[in-house]
């Protein structure tokens, strides 16, 4: 891949949009290209927390394990996105979720010790990761929450406005949800069995809140 090329997707990412020519032909010498497969893991629990990714292209799903066995989606993440970033925080850890591809996707990686000497010398971006990891731990926070405490149906709910706002196209009536996924999927994101998320998404559809559209979700502005 070319220099140009390279430095042009790095200049999307969301954490880098400010940065000096300099700075980023900096960050162009500290990462390498890499793509993954659709649904090829990008890395496992157990797996050594060494780098950092930033993802241009494709999708992107973060996901654990629960005691019972059963995958639990933490977040699914489009172009313009970091993580990876909780490596910064041990020096010899081990990954506790898995990151899969959703789609053919394209990364740039950072080894973790090189991007810890670029935030050294770049204290504003330093203060944005420290941000990014404090907004997904809230996230995390809030999921458990909404698991406890929330009923399906608002969980569902919860789930659908979230991807809405993250991965939503805009329309006439709301927002697309442009995520290829199953009842399954979206069970993972509530907790809910694949059966009861079906029920579920029809009655929200019979409320008024969302419309099918060719097998993708439509959250209707009416819906709040």
């Amino acid at each position: 891949m070319s220099e140009h090329k390279k430095i042009w997707h790095l200049s999307k990412i969301h954490l880098f949009s400010a940065m000096s020519q300099a700075d980023m032909e900096h960050m162009e010498r500290i990462t390498q290209m890499e793509s993954t497969a659709k649904y090829q893991p990008i890395y496992l629990p157990g797996d050594p927390a060494t780098s950092v990714y930033l993802l241009k292209k494709g999708r992107v799903r973060i996901s654990s394990l629960s005691e019972e066995g059963k995958q639990v989606i933490h977040s699914i993440l489009g172009p313009g996105n970091i993580f990876g970033e909780l490596s910064l925080v041990d020096d010899d850890g081990e990954h506790d979720s898995m990151a899969e591809a959703l789609e053919d996707t394209l990364l740039c990686i950072i080894h973790k010790k090189d991007f810890e000497a670029f935030l050294e010398s770049h204290p504003q971006l330093n203060l944005k990761i420290t941000k990014l990891m404090g907004l997904r731990l809230k996230q995390v926070t809030s999921r458990v929450q909404d698991l406890v405490f929330k009923t399906a149906e608002q969980r569902l709910e919860s789930v659908l406005q979230y991807l809405s706002h993250e991965h939503g196209e805009s329309t006439p009536d709301g927002k697309l949800i442009s995520l290829p996924l199953t009842h399954q999927d979206i069970g993972e994101l509530t907790n809910l069995a694949r059966p009861t998320v079906s029920d579920l998404l029809k009655r929200l559809q019979e409320q008024g809140k969302i419309r099918m559209q060719k097998r993708r979700i439509v959250w209707l502005k009416s819906a709040g």
